[in-house]
């Protein structure tokens, strides 16, 4: 055991165990009770711990590995626990992980944020909303947020002019924090449960119907930017999202089965896509001519990377084929989502085109049943 100065630089280059020990404890000399223990074991990994002594005998408590957790919060979650165990000691049935009055901050930088930076693509979206839920809720211990709180809190967002959308995500991550503190044990129920979200009457399905595509086609021939109107197309003829075409790479296809594999680190589900290649999309690819030149299939002229953006020259092939000021990139793969629901007639084809996780994501290509799609740029609830 020894007694040291941790520093972020002492923790990347030092805190490894001595051949000659299984295992080492770094105690730290700012914040008492904090300690770092390095085993030597392959693969382990310096791990967080408090060290305490209630009632006279040593016991130590896991807070979590250094990639879990930095020296700051570490250090912040030491004291948070000696402040509790000050106030009211811990009974041997109370499980170790449970702080009777964590606030929300404190729950959401010790436990929320590092889950959702190691699990989910869109955390930092999460982090933007927390932004506003902090102000008013932040200092609140988890177990005083309540439900009728919360509902006031939506229905300000609104007033100060969010969308009932964005309120709702507001409310949802909410939710979503409360749940984990119950998995956690760090609460008994969320009252989140059955929080009432707004109605959004603005479900969107736009489609292309035939004669549109066909002029949109015809756009795509005599395009000046015509790489980035192969793109356009492409994402007609495959369903994919945007992102995933412009970061698509030769070595994803099988042009032997006309099979696209989106990686998992590409795909919105953050897991392997296959998408069959039809004619037009096989068409695409031979038109593009970047194989053998670029590991990207749509590589930008200018950098050799993928596009950031194709925006611009979206809008301007959307009024060359006089498509309607409404109709968006993504509305590209509801139409390719369309036309394989009226040619397959199974949700289950739309399915795997399009990647969701659930064939019920599909539904709402049930109700096309006839090879001609007439919706052009109605919304439906």
């Amino acid at each position: 055991m020894a007694i040291v100065n941790l520093t972020p630089a002492f923790i990347e280059a030092k805190a490894v165990c001595p051949a000659n020990l299984k295992k080492i404890e770094f105690c730290d000399a700012t914040v008492q009770g904090l300690l770092l223990e390095c085993r030597s074991a392959m693969g382990a990994l310096p791990t967080w711990y408090w060290r305490y002594k209630p009632n006279g005998k040593t016991k130590y408590e896991r807070l979590g590995t250094t990639t879990e957790l930095t020296l700051d919060q570490a250090r912040k979650r030491v004291m948070l626990l000696k402040a509790q165990e000050a106030i009211a000691p811990r009974s041997a049935s109370m499980p170790s992980e449970t702080p009777a009055c964590m606030t929300l901050n404190d729950f959401w930088d010790l436990h929320v944020l590092p889950r959702f930076k190691s699990k989910k693509r869109s955390w930092s979206r999460d982090v933007q909303l927390y932004k506003r839920i902090r102000p008013r809720f932040g200092n609140k211990p988890l177990t005083e947020i309540r439900r009728l709180e919360v509902d006031q809190f939506l229905r300000d967002l609104v007033d100060a002019g969010l969308s009932f959308a964005t309120a709702n995500h507001h409310g949802q991550l909410l939710r979503r924090i409360l749940n984990l503190a119950v998995t956690g044990e760090v609460i008994p129920k969320n009252v989140l449960q059955r929080l009432e979200l707004f109605h959004l009457a603005n479900g969107r399905e736009v489609f292309l119907n035939e004669e549109q595509v066909a002029r949109f086609t015809e756009a795509v021939g005599n395009a000046e930017n015509r790489r980035v109107a192969l793109i356009l197309l492409f994402l007609l003829s495959t369903g994919a999202r945007l992102r995933e075409a412009l970061d698509a790479e030769w070595g994803q296809f099988d042009r032997d089965k006309n099979i696209w594999r989106v990686p998992a680190t590409n795909a919105k589900a953050n897991r392997v896509i296959q998408r069959h290649l039809g004619p037009s999309a096989l068409w695409v690819l031979d038109e593009i001519g970047t194989e053998g030149v670029s590991k990207y299939v749509f590589p930008s002229p200018a950098t050799g990377k993928p596009y950031t953006t194709i925006t611009r020259a979206w809008y301007c092939l959307r009024r060359k084929a006089g498509l309607p000021d409404n109709v968006r990139i993504h509305d590209l793969r509801h139409t390719a989502a369309s036309r394989v629901a009226c040619e397959t007639g199974s949700l289950v084809a739309v399915k795997h085109q399009l990647g969701h996780a659930d064939v019920r994501m599909a539904n709402r290509y049930a109700h096309l049943t006839d090879k001609t799609v007439q919706v052009s740029g109605d919304t439906r609830n």
